[in-house]
């Protein structure tokens, strides 16, 4: 039986449950994705555990996927969304669940699947267009940047306004629609300042934390500003307006409700910080929150409260591009990321099981081969000898010193072991079921064992 690289990827599905031991910040097997030729900008899982993925790419694991897509959960492409539908006529930005399931995108798009749907359109959950969404005209020459779904349905935007919506003025730079995509007549903000808004988070008390380029105040010209409006659109004057000397790219909110503002900033405030900070409910720097992240373009939260990171963490000699924060702001050694993509991700997405999915405009991962688009483990567990308990396998001593045997009834008829990363480093029948790792470093390896009824993969630990 001929084994590839590609095989033991899919045969590690027989076997997902031995992965929750694995080292976060390791490369999931279990998802086996081509990537994607140009950028992925969102990345939204469903409660089915499907992915959809959108940005600039045409195509996925070489058939057409114009802008957005979907993927089964073994990262395999789900060809039934949008079948045969020709998909938007340009790219999408960023996408959001409303309650339903139904798919909102926004981006520089003015038709789907050759239907008038300028800038913002809503999908069935087949990927077809939902004709029943009539968004408001926000202008040929508007500029969405990105939006926010509500407990209610109701859709925040922002970006860059240049036509009248019914009344509303020029230039505005957040706008509210209802669920159904008119405009929703009781958010009253006409747009804060000159400029525009490039990020936003919600608040669970509805507030509106906004990140941007604007003049305010007694400002004399744009600079990157992060403020807070309250759910009506009003100005929140309990919290510290603040101005940064680098772009914002990311505000993402704790369940403790506490603010993180990433970018390329190196003052916030008037504060020396990285481009990573965290603020308080009314604005003022939390204090103890303390990293030397820079260039942040992407953050996520785990159940645990730890924080991922995309941006550059210097460690000595090289830099990781991707990051693994304690509540606390230092770094988690244990999430084994090396030096990262070669480029940042810009896209974090931290799924229901733990496992964590990092896009953007990368194409390695590790020193591998990752287009655009990789799964990590994410939190986990330790019970060995459970694991290797639920394959029918007794591999014992496990951890080993290097030295192993492969206890079976079964007619075994290949092994091979592959590392942490999915390379091949033995492979063949050995004499006993007996397998000696002793000249590889600790870690965590792979066996695929080929026996009488099909093919099976087993964890095993070295500890020298």
């Amino acid at each position: 039986m001929k084994l590839t690289m590609k095989s033991v990827l899919f045969l590690a599905l027989t076997l997902s449950g031995a992965l929750a031991i694995a080292q976060a910040g390791t490369i999931d097997p279990d998802f086996h994705s081509s990537g994607t030729e140009k950028e992925i900008t969102s990345i939204v899982e469903q409660q089915d555990k499907k992915v959809l993925i959108a940005g600039e790419f045409l195509s996925y694991y070489g058939d057409s996927a114009r802008y957005i897509t979907r993927l089964n959960p073994d990262g395999s492409h789900d060809l039934p969304f949008n079948y045969k539908g020709f998909g938007p006529d340009a790219p999408v930005i960023q996408m959001k669940l409303q309650k339903n399931e139904k798919i909102i995108i926004i981006g520089t798009f003015a038709k789907y699947n050759g239907q008038v749907a300028s800038k913002i359109a809503r999908l069935n959950t087949d990927g077809t267009l939902d004709t029943s969404f009539k968004a408001a005209d926000i202008g040929q020459y508007s500029v969405l940047y990105d939006m926010e779904i509500q407990p209610d349905d109701k859709i925040l935007l922002i970006g860059y306004f240049v036509k009248n919506i019914k009344g509303y003025i020029d230039e505005k730079n957040i706008l509210r629609l209802n669920k159904d995509g008119s405009v929703d007549s009781s958010f009253v903000a006409h747009g804060v300042g000159t400029g525009y808004y490039s990020v936003l988070a919600l608040q669970k008390n509805g507030k509106i934390v906004l990140g941007g380029m604007l003049v305010i105040d007694d400002l004399e010209y744009t600079r990157p500003c992060v403020l807070r409006l309250n759910s009506d659109g009003t100005s929140d004057n309990t919290f510290d307006t603040a101005v940064a000397n680098g772009r914002i790219f990311v505000i993402a909110v704790q369940s403790d409700q506490k603010i993180l503002v990433g970018g390329e900033f190196t003052k916030y405030d008037d504060h020396v910080l990285s481009g990573l900070i965290r603020v308080e409910s009314n604005g003022d720097i939390d204090t103890g929150f303390n990293t030397s992240v820079s260039d942040v373009a992407a953050v996520a939260f785990q159940s645990d409260g730890k924080i991922l990171v995309g941006g550059f963490y210097s460690l000595g000699d090289f830099y990781s591009t991707v990051s693994r924060l304690n509540t606390d702001g230092s770094r988690d050694d244990s999430f084994d990321s090396g030096e990262g993509t070669n480029k940042s991700p810009s896209v974090i997405c931290v799924q229901k099981d733990g496992k964590i999915l990092l896009a953007g405009y990368f194409v390695i991962y590790k020193d591998l081969p990752k287009n655009r688009l990789v799964r990590l483990i994410g939190e986990t567990k330790n019970n060995v000898n459970e694991v290797n308990k639920s394959v029918g396998f007794n591999l014992y001593p496990n951890p080993s010193s290097g030295f192993f045997t492969l206890n079976t009834d079964k007619l075994v008829f290949n092994i091979s072991v592959f590392d942490s990363g999915g390379r091949l480093i033995k492979k063949g029948f050995t004499e006993g079921n007996s397998i000696d790792l002793s000249d590889f470093s600790d870690g965590m390896y792979f066996v695929e064992v080929s026996c009488e009824e099909g093919v099976e993969v087993v964890k095993m630990i070295v500890q020298h």
